[in-house]
């Protein structure tokens, strides 16, 4: 009983620290982490150990991808890139259709590319194209974002579904296609949240201005941040899936190493 009382004081402190007084979530963490350990008896030392050691198992695991994902994005950003491909996007699709446009793609990327990834090399194409049609940022992200879930928590290859696949027994095969099917369905309730819930919260965009002597590059070569990384991970992930057997060699040695997301 002591332990759920201190959960629910630690995670009422992380709601007010960020929400209501404003600290910066790190500090929020920080703090409520050191509550927790204290009110549930452990000594300094091993609270100490329980933070460091949960803040570098995470940092371990998604470190070096938010590193580069947030360079894809300055690369975009900064080199005009992602404005040219806003702009075709734009031109195809119609601003009504953002929505329904990130929802679908962050459902389809998010089966062979881990979600966290498929966000952090999507967002800033997703933050340049709802400041160019004006609709709202917190909408277009919740639409990717829930598109990303759904497929990455029932659909294999993602590491979930074939984690409760091996541990439960059940055909792979199966599991996929009911996967789809599940998934598929919920992003109705998806799409409903992030046009008529999600769009209500304004939330702002900043984009540096390019300034720059060069015109802005082909489209082609906007696109090839995105689709290279995509193309190394889809290309490992079919490697790694239990039903394909490939020979050791050189170029699969060399897809898993250039396709692991870190």
């Amino acid at each position: 009983m002591t332990y759920l009382i201190a959960l629910v004081l630690s995670l009422a402190l992380l709601i007010v620290g960020i929400i209501k007084i404003k600290v910066h979530p790190f500090f929020v963490l920080l703090f409520s982490a050191l509550a927790y350990g204290f009110m549930t008896g452990m000594d300094i030392n091993t609270i100490i150990d329980a933070v460091n050691n949960g803040f570098g198992d995470i940092m371990g695991k998604i470190g070096l991808i938010i590193l580069f994902g947030v360079t894809i994005g300055k690369v975009l950003e900064k080199s005009g890139g992602a404005f040219v491909i806003a702009s075709k996007i734009l031109e195809v699709i119609g601003s009504k259709s953002i929505h329904l446009a990130m929802l679908i793609t962050g459902y389809i990327l998010s089966v062979p590319v881990f979600a966290d990834s498929a966000l952090l090399i999507m967002n800033p194409l997703n933050k340049v194209l709802s400041k160019k049609a004006g609709v709202s940022f917190a909408g277009t992200t919740a639409a990717l974002a829930l598109g990303l879930t759904a497929s990455h928590t029932m659909v294999p290859p993602t590491p979930g579904p074939i984690a409760a696949a091996g541990i439960l027994g059940a055909d792979l095969g199966s599991v996929m296609i009911y996967g789809i099917l599940i998934s598929s369905i919920s992003l109705i309730a998806c799409y409903f949240f992030a046009t008529k819930i999600a769009s209500r919260i304004d939330l702002p965009i900043e984009l540096e201005a390019v300034v720059t002597k060069h015109e802005n590059p082909a489209l082609w070569k906007s696109l090839l941040a995105i689709v290279i990384p995509i193309l190394l991970i889809v290309c490992k992930s079919i490697m790694d899936y239990p039903e394909f057997t490939f020979e050791p060699s050189l170029f699969k040695t060399l897809i898993s190493f250039l396709g692991t997301p870190v």
